[in-house]
């Protein structure tokens, strides 16, 4: 068998075998599991989306263009920049038992609602 005969065996061989390694190793599914059927998908724009089936897919409940998020046992707070500039930022807490979620204009209004309910930041 000659050197060239054998190259193009290998290549036959090599390439495809490559191609199916790269295919399986690719996560398609980009969202992050926040627990309780919860998903921040930080693709642009980022939002946190109620999903039944596990997908990237669901009803929005907390709007886009997260600016950060913090993800704790029972609740996910998010801070938002609803129009894009940051002086218009939004403050979220949703409650992963009962999906409830609570939306404040004011940065102070948020951190006391999170003092008086004793809901830690920390996960």
């Amino acid at each position: 068998m000659s050197i060239s005969c054998f190259k193009k065996r290998l290549i036959k061989i090599v390439i495809p075998a490559f191609i199916v390694v790269f295919i399986q190793s690719c996560n398609w599914n980009i969202g992050v599991d926040l627990g309780h059927g919860y998903k921040y998908i930080p693709d642009a724009p980022t939002c946190i989306i109620k999903s039944n089936d596990g997908s990237d897919n669901g009803p929005i409940v907390i709007p886009s263009h997260i600016v950060s998020y913090n993800n704790g046992f029972k609740y996910v707070t998010a801070k938002v920049d609803l129009n894009m500039q940051s002086e218009s930022l939004s403050f979220y807490i949703l409650d992963k038992a009962d999906g409830e979620v609570k939306a404040f204009e004011e940065r102070d209004e948020f951190y006391e609602y999170l003092n008086e309910n004793e809901i830690s930041l920390i996960p």
